[in-house]
């Protein structure tokens, strides 16, 4: 994504698997072929597009695109049709509104405040300790704001408003994430069958709203669950819209009384659930802290440093050395920095093989020499012009803007000591550009750091590394 082009080379072993293991993969995943060949084919329909989802990991619920969209407008005109009727459309809809967004900020402000208080992915270790506070704050942002304002709207106005603004929601979370349809379709159908029917069957009616509840809860934490796994570097706050929906239901069908007497005891429970994630060990064997450490040679200021990325996680008390938070040139992670002393590293070299002229700009061909490191990487300045940059007779074409702002080239392999690169410039202006060499593993003089990596903590995306950086003009 963005000026990055990445080359890895073919005989690198990224890890070592036996041939059983391999054969037992394979006859695994050609199994779950023949499985799948045997079924019918779900993409026939719909123009090829379907959305799916599980009920409770036990059933399969799948249905063509069209038809999806199709009954979830359905249910958006029904339910603004008996919200009109119940006289839903005004204060009960903007007051059920104001409850989400009043959830969602009560969720992003404990969020807000957590990290402030306490650095890093602290809730890595127990995930949920840190999301039950998030969503108990989240339940007494909203119960606050319906006991404030929803002193005047009866329970059944405030029913139909909240089954009408879970429907506005999933009808534009639809137009950006189609396969997000089937998760507005069974429990909102269900709900305004019991809305249509209370007046006149009260019990089937309320037995059937309660009945979409619960089913709309089930299929909103699993895919909370889901979340929550995928967004385990944070934002907490992030689960919270969804969260909001599945509540907002079920707070409609609360007593006032009963829920101006919940109100004191959702407050202590957050606030018990947020002093827990403060304390709670912030890493463990399961889930360990990302704890990489590198040796960084800067060729050219003739200057050394040690690097720890721990994602904005203090460093132990009796870990050795003065560190300082800062950014180290071969990467914009922000990590703890200290002196170290100037060691022989693996050097990386370039050299120009051929050049010529190329439009208004030049075609460069460039050899590279890892210096004995396992990785080498090219990186132009964010005003160079560079187009295109690749293998030659096959270079990439690099988009003017883009992230990162500055055009990289990557090579990780032993056939990367030699290997010829091409590169095409916008304009005949000289370049200088930078080189870095990555070697796994540290230097001898990083024995004591490592030694002084707290438990349950690892490396993480790569491994420890002895880094050296020098520039290159073309």
């Amino acid at each position: 994504i963005g000026n990055e082009t990445r080359y890895h080379s073919p005989g690198d072993n990224i890890a070592a698997l036996d041939r059983d293991s391999l054969s037992e993969m394979g006859s695994e995943v050609l199994a779950s072929t023949h499985s799948l060949a045997a079924d019918s084919n779900p993409a026939a329909a719909g123009n090829g597009r379907v959305v799916f989802t599980d009920l409770g990991g036990r059933f399969l619920i799948r249905m063509p695109l069209v038809v999806a969209a199709t009954a979830l407008g359905l249910l958006l005109a029904i339910g603004f049709l008996l919200a009109w009727r119940s006289k839903s459309l005004g204060k009960p809809l903007l007051s059920a509104a104001a409850m989400a967004v009043g959830g969602i900020a009560a969720a992003w402000f404990g969020s807000f405040t957590l990290t402030m208080m306490r650095a890093g992915d602290f809730w890595r270790a127990y995930p949920l300790v840190a999301y039950l506070a998030v969503y108990a704050l989240m339940l007494f942002g909203m119960s606050l704001v319906h006991s404030r304002m929803g002193r005047a709207i009866s329970r059944e106005q405030f029913r139909t408003a909240a089954w009408l603004l879970v429907l506005l929601f999933g009808a534009a979370l639809s137009l950006l994430l189609p396969g997000a349809t089937i998760f507005f379709l069974i429990a909102p159908a269900i709900a305004l069958g019991g809305i249509a029917l209370w007046s006149r069957f009260r019990a089937l009616g309320s037995a059937l709203v309660i009945a979409a509840i619960v089913l709309q809860f089930v299929m909103f934490a699993e895919l909370l669950s889901a979340i929550e796994m995928l967004l385990i570097d944070g934002p907490l706050w992030a689960v919270a819209p969804l969260g909001a929906l599945a509540a907002l239901t079920a707070i409609a069908e609360v007593d006032r009384n009963d829920l101006r007497s919940g109100l004191g005891l959702t407050f202590v429970a957050s606030l018990g659930f947020f002093v827990a994630a403060l304390v709670m060990p912030r890493a463990s064997s399961e889930r360990p802290l990302g704890f990489s450490i590198d040796y960084f040679r800067d060729a050219e200021s003739n200057k050394a440093s040690w690097g720890i990325a721990t994602k904005q996680a203090p460093l132990p008390a009796n870990f050795p050395g003065r560190w300082h938070k800062g950014e180290l040139p071969y990467n914009g992670r922000l990590r703890w920095i200290a002196d170290a002393p100037l060691l022989p590293t693996p050097t990386p070299q370039a050299r120009v093989v051929v050049e010529t002229p190329y439009g208004a700009g030049r075609r460069v061909r460039i050899a590279l020499a890892t210096g004995g490191g396992n990785s080498i990487a090219l990186r132009f300045p964010a005003n160079a012009k560079v187009t295109a940059l690749g293998l030659p007779g096959a270079a990439i074409p690099i988009p003017a803007h883009g992230e990162p702002d500055k055009a990289v080239l990557r090579c990780t392999g032993r056939s990367c000591d030699g290997m010829q690169i091409e590169v095409l410039l916008g304009d005949r202006r000289s370049v200088t550009a930078e080189l870095f060499s990555t070697r796994f593993g540290l230097p001898p003089e990083g024995q004591k750091l490592e030694a002084a990596r707290p438990p349950n903590s690892q490396p993480q995306y790569a491994p420890d590394s002895t880094i050296t950086r020098t520039i290159f003009k073309l």
